[in-house]
């Protein structure tokens, strides 16, 4: 299966929360160490963010691997959801938390979380509602939970999407109220992607459809979520806008919105800025905020470079709220040699420093051949206001290529990652790079 058509296409998988810790981390050379190689029965191309927990174990999925027999559209297994956790020697133990049959338990997982209690959610792009007309004979996706006993770990299904209310859900969070909020990339009213909400009730959990999404000017393919200080609720679309068609590769180049509670009930979305797939960049991430309500993000195409096609490599991009309304500013353009093709979100540490993965660009080796196995970049914030840009590490092939995951930032000053391929069988890698 080809991870990124897979991606792109049918089932682009967005940006999930950025998880940081207080960290400032300096310019020097940096080392980077593979915590990891999956080889197919214990997980096939990890994707989404890295959690961690108090102890320093690691939580993440696999979009495919472990069990190969059960209800998939492939051969290469459901996916996993697995932990990594330091065996007190200096290297890592890798355990198989739950393996996806593909059945109404979800099949392909994504976009994981961890409350204080130990309990991991996320979603799956598919499985659950196997019957429904639209997704037959795969499933809508599902919201799940796992949790932790002494005798291992329990899944339970919080909701199975039906189509009307959605399909392939990418992307979950929980707000501090405890409710889950989300997107999914199709179905709702026109099949365009929905964003929705999660409240327990006395008799389980309820899903309200916030927003449907129209195709066209009305975007579609919603992406990751966030919340500003006053509770509003801000997001991308991947597609659709106000645009030129062909400046990004299958429709018009996406836009940044919001979504205000309304009193009384409901909410009301405002389109803040539309991409045209030019200098500005096309085909946004997922957003991040910083403590002056500024928001940044990436796109994956856009910019001054060709890129070998009619699109450019992608940017770094911030949008500030004016008396005007909001106004964009590409912090970073990414030529090819620097990156190319970011596809998740951003990291920030305490300092303000900017952290993100490409999947693309970089190294060309004989693993991944002229497009560059990716990279971990930076954009350090200087005492002037200026950004500073660097390669934190390219990978070559052997170590894992094509990262999609948003960094991970510990208090140590270590970052942690994954990559869709690379390493031992090609099944894609855990990976830290130390200061």
């Amino acid at each position: 299966m080809n991870l990124r058509t897979f991606s792109n296409v049918c089932f682009t998988v967005l940006t999930v929360v950025a998880i940081t810790f207080n960290l400032s981390v300096s310019a020097q050379a940096q080392t980077e160490s593979v915590l990891y190689s999956f080889s197919g029965s214990d997980g096939n191309s990890p994707i989404g963010n890295l959690v961690a927990d108090s102890e320093g174990n690691l939580y993440g999925t696999t979009l495919s691997g472990g069990q190969t027999t059960g209800n998939c559209d492939s051969n290469d297994g459901c996916g996993v959801v697995f932990e990594l956790s330091p065996d007190g020697t200096g290297g890592w133990t890798q355990t198989v938390l739950y393996t996806f049959t593909g059945g109404t338990d979800g099949s392909f997982p994504a976009s994981l979380s961890l409350d204080s209690a130990g309990n991991l959610y996320g979603v799956t792009f598919s499985g659950g509602n196997l019957t429904n007309k639209d997704c037959s004979p795969y499933g809508c996706g599902v919201v799940f939970e796992l949790s932790p006993s002494s005798s291992g770990w329990t899944e339970t299904v919080l909701h199975a999407f039906h189509s009307g209310d959605g399909t392939r859900p990418s992307f979950l969070m929980r707000n501090t109220s405890g409710n889950f909020y989300g997107t999914t990339l199709l179905g709702g009213s026109s099949n365009a992607g929905t964003v929705f909400k999660l409240t327990s009730g006395s008799t389980g959990w309820v899903e309200t459809v916030l927003h449907n999404f129209t195709g066209g000017t009305g975007g579609y393919q919603p992406n990751g979520l966030a919340f500003d200080s006053a509770g509003n609720l801000f997001g991308t679309v991947t597609y659709g806008g106000v645009g030129n068609v062909a400046d990004c590769d299958f429709a018009a180049c996406g836009f940044v919105f919001k979504l205000l509670p309304v009193a009384g009930g409901g909410w009301h979305t405002v389109v803040l800025y539309t991409f045209t797939g030019g200098t500005d960049g096309g085909n946004p991430n997922g957003l991040i905020f910083d403590s002056a309500g500024r928001i940044y993000g990436t796109t994956s195409v856009g910019g001054t470079s060709p890129c070998g096609g009619k699109s450019g490599c992608g940017v770094v991009f911030r949008l500030i709220s004016g008396v005007s309304g909001w106004h964009e500013s590409v912090l970073y353009t990414f030529t090819g040699t620097n990156g190319k093709n970011p596809e998740a979100n951003l990291a920030q540490d305490s300092s303000g420093n900017l952290y993100g993965t490409t999947y693309a660009g970089g190294n060309k080796t004989s693993y991944c051949g002229t497009q560059g196995c990716g990279l971990v970049f930076k954009l350090a914030l200087t005492a002037g206001g200026w950004w500073s840009p660097s390669t934190v590490y390219a990978f070559n092939g052997a170590d894992g290529f094509s990262p999609q995951s948003i960094p991970l930032l510990d208090g140590a000053g270590n970052l942690y990652g994954t990559t869709l391929y690379g390493g031992v069988g090609n099944f894609g890698t855990v990976f830290e790079i130390q200061p």
